[in-house]
């Protein structure tokens, strides 16, 4: 229940700085697991939208991997829309791994959130 406590706070925050298009949740939260322990998220950028330029320390922690970990228990990527990272991550997301962290042919789902 705290993961998801954490998710609503993290996904306030982000409605209140209007950065973010989009997050793909992926990780023990949304596999089912009794007990879930972190999530993983794929964070995308608004389209146009110049971080460096915009940027404030708020803004800074909500797409920063430490700080996110440690105040929501979230696993974080950033990446802009449709670029080659976006691309890379949503593959990597979506490909079921065994316990030795091997890629295999099976794909799952992922939790697509608009804040």
């Amino acid at each position: 229940m705290r993961l998801f406590e954490n998710l609503g706070r993290y996904i306030q925050e982000l409605r209140f700085w209007n950065f973010a298009e989009e997050m793909l949740i992926n990780g023990s939260y949304v596999c089912g697991k009794e007990e879930p322990g972190d999530m993983d998220i794929l964070l995308v950028y608004r389209a146009g939208f110049d971080f460096a330029a915009e940027g404030q320390p708020q803004q800074e922690n909500l797409q920063d991997n430490t700080y996110t970990k440690r105040a929501y228990g979230i696993n974080l990527w950033v990446t802009a829309p449709n670029s080659a990272g976006y691309h890379q991550k949503l593959e990597d997301l979506t490909t079921v791994h065994t316990e030795e962290k091997i890629k295999t042919d099976q794909r799952k789902g992922i939790l697509r959130v608009r804040p």
